[in-house]
């Protein structure tokens, strides 16, 4: 049973993760725009933010 539920719990996974990254992603190129994801990113400390 278990061999039959892994691959559609695993295929359900990869959808959600990349369903999060997707909006994450689109918000930060139309909502905050390239200069205010880089201030975020500056302001987190991230390492060659610009």
């Amino acid at each position: 049973m278990l061999d039959r539920v892994r691959p559609v719990a695993l295929l359900l996974g990869r959808i959600g993760i990349g369903a999060i990254f997707l909006v994450h992603g689109w918000q930060k190129f139309t909502t905050m725009g390239i200069g205010g994801t880089t201030a975020l990113f500056e302001s987190a400390g991230v390492p060659a933010a610009t």
